[in-house]
């Protein structure tokens, strides 16, 4: 699939970009951004192509998001504790609720292995 052929499918197409590269001294929204990639059809795609890009939000992840995963750039799914850091819901949200059950059940597991 080339370029043109995913962002055609993209959330965010028509969508303005400030949304997720802030001006010369602004702040990008991060959970206004990631609202929007949170069940785009071309995310990883989109993530693929913001692997090496110094700014914005691409894939519905930050910067820091992306270097933190290092060459392991593969987008985790739904229900899982590793998504459940990265996924929003809404603006104003945390997770979706498969993702909010699977960090409960980390957190409950680590909990019941560290008081053993």
């Amino acid at each position: 699939m080339g370029r043109d052929d995913w962002t055609d499918q993209a959330n965010c197409k028509g969508v303005d970009t400030n949304l997720f590269f802030a001006e010369r001294g602004g702040v990008v929204d991060i959970n206004a951004a990631k609202a929007v990639c949170a069940d785009c059809p071309v995310r990883a795609e989109c993530l693929e192509a913001g692997r090496r890009e110094e700014f914005g939000v691409w894939g519905g992840l930050s910067r820091r998001q992306r270097r933190n995963m290092g060459r392991k750039l593969v987008l985790p799914t739904h229900g899982t504790n590793r998504m459940s850091k990265l996924c929003i819901d809404g603006p104003g949200q945390t997770s979706c609720a498969a993702c909010r059950r699977a960090r409960a059940e980390y957190k409950h597991a680590h909990r019941t292995a560290e008081a053993s």
